[in-house]
């Protein structure tokens, strides 16, 4: 009756409520509604859209936030799964959307999705999305639903549900609706998709047909320019989605020429594009030229040509443009030109280069700053002389700032990328060191390295730590955080690093006329020793 229907639709919005982002309480709920109550309610109430709506919404709730995991396998025993995959099809698109967030959440469990493929969630999702009747905002919640069914981490890239994905031709179904495509949204998330399918691993990317990257290729070049073009007596509208079509592909080619294969395969047939692109096209293009340009250069030969046909200064003055992603990219292109050693020193010699780099270590973007440092590294870290020589005359002000700006914990690469480079530097030429040393600027790079909790950094601050265990002047500067480091690395798994942190402790002790400690093993009582 509508009285039940009102009252369930109330005690389904109390526990919606009741478990959003609440894991207590979610798991609380697991203990009182079963399998079984939700599949009653499914079925007696199906002809009421505000229910399933509420009871979806619920659902998803519970189950992101549960550690209850026998929970989610006694939903698909009590046939709960089999229940919400039929939603999909139902008349409201509402419920269709919602039904789609909780098999996206569902998806989180590797048994899930296998269970939601056996059951046909794919073919429904997939069929629906290719489907000229679905509205959009159910497209997107299908397209997201599907790439947590299919999109898998990479050692379960033969998991059933991937797998059943690909046998029906997916891909092609998804790119030839793309070609076909008059809606920009929905051409936008179907690349959305098959790059989020192509960036997760190789064998992802080799799913691409060769017929199909012919396609994207030929959309980039043009060769097929009059073909899958619709004429709706709009000229302008078809124009701006050729064009946007166009950039997409640029984009998606990008990401597949991650792969070797499709690499060296189609540049020789799309590089002739490159510069027009670049001096005259669209930002979009610009930005997904360069992606390409950047994935391209991973090859000798294609480092040589791009260097040969003078590139470089287009990239300098890109890494002065004010959209932050053009800016990282165009210092990945130049880094990646750079591969081959005998071209570092003529990049170097370019006018204005190393005066953009500095100025883009001073951005408050990360992901720049990141692009520069590695820029960097290879350029001035392979002992080319006359690029050292601009580095610590023209960014050393800049670079060595870096250490003192506040980063989160997943941010910290910055500063290891930064140490790295800096302790190689000392490491290998003198007038940098004493440069370095005099100014007190080594401890923060030596100690994020010993700090570290990976073997391979704190074997680099070791190695740099010499400078200063080898000279008496410089051993009475040893800052505590460099002895904090040192016990890190006294204490961690590498046995190596260990006997060498030992070592350390000791000509430091040794040269200052102290007695080397019997309790190197005893760290607290280290600890307390240095009054740290």
């Amino acid at each position: 009756t509508n009285k039940n229907m009102e009252l369930f639709l109330q005690i389904l919005r109390g526990l919606g409520n009741f478990s959003y982002e609440n894991q207590k309480n979610s798991n609380l709920i697991t203990t009182l509604l079963t399998g079984k109550q939700l599949v009653d309610i499914i079925q007696a109430f199906n002809e009421y859209p505000d229910l399933l709506i509420s009871l979806s919404t619920t659902m998803s709730n519970i189950i992101r936030k549960t550690t209850n995991l026998m929970y989610l396998l006694g939903l698909s025993q009590a046939g709960v799964v089999d229940e919400v995959i039929k939603l999909l099809n139902h008349d409201s698109n509402t419920v269709k959307e919602k039904a789609g967030n909780a098999i996206k959440v569902l998806s989180t469990s590797a048994k899930a999705r296998k269970i939601l493929a056996l059951k046909g969630a794919i073919q429904i999702l997939v069929e629906r999305i290719l489907d000229e009747e679905t509205i959009g905002f159910v497209r997107n919640q299908f397209i997201e639903t599907l790439e947590a069914l299919v999109i898998l981490d990479p050692k379960n890239h033969g998991e059933y549900s991937l797998s059943l994905f690909l046998e029906n031709n997916s891909i092609d179904q998804f790119f030839d609706h793309f070609l076909n495509g008059t809606d920009e949204n929905y051409i936008k998330q179907l690349v959305n998709f098959l790059i989020a399918l192509s960036v997760k691993h190789d064998y992802y990317r080799q799913q691409f047909k060769e017929n199909t990257v012919d396609k994207i290729v030929n959309l980039i070049t043009g060769e097929n320019s009059n073909e899958n073009n619709n004429n709706n007596g709009n000229n302008n509208d078809d124009n701006k989605i050729r064009e946007l079509k166009e950039e997409e592909s640029l984009r998606l080619l990008s990401h597949l020429c991650i792969n070797n294969v499709i690499m060296i395969k189609y540049y020789p047939k799309v590089k002739h594009l490159f510069k027009s692109n670049l001096e005259s096209g669209s930002e979009q293009v610009i930005v997904y030229t360069t992606m390409l340009i950047g994935n391209l250069a991973r090859v000798e030969q294609h480092c040589n040509e791009l260097l040969e046909d003078d590139y470089i200064p287009i990239f300098i003055d890109n890494l002065k443009h004010e959209n932050p992603k053009l800016q990282e990219l165009s210092s990945i292109c130049i880094t990646n030109i750079g591969l081959p050693l005998q071209n570092r020193e003529i990049i170097g010699g370019y006018d204005n280069l190393f005066e953009s780099l500095n100025e883009l270590l001073k951005s408050d973007k990360v992901l720049v700053v990141y692009a520069v440092i590695q820029c960097l590294k290879i350029l001035v870290g392979s002992a080319v002389e006359s690029n050292l020589s601009k580095f610590n005359e023209i960014c050393i002000d800049a670079y060595i700032n870096l250490f003192s700006n506040e980063y989160s914990e997943s941010e910290k690469r910055i500063l290891y990328e930064a140490s790295r480079l800096i302790c190689k530097l000392v490491t290998r030429n003198e007038t940098f060191k004493n440069s370095i040393l005099e100014n007190n600027n080594l401890s923060k790079p030596i100690s994020l390295l010993l700090n570290s909790r990976f073997p391979l950094l704190q074997t680099e601050g070791l190695d740099c730590l010499e400078c200063y265990v080898n000279n008496k002047e410089q051993l009475k500067q040893i800052p505590k955080e460099v002895y904090k480091g040192l016990i890190v690395v006294c204490g961690s798994g590498d046995l190596n690093n260990r006997n060498r942190g030992k070592i350390s402790f000791e000509k430091i002790f040794g040269e200052q006329n102290k007695p080397i400690p019997e309790f190197l093993d005893d760290l607290d009582s280290l600890m307390e020793k240095l009054n740290i």
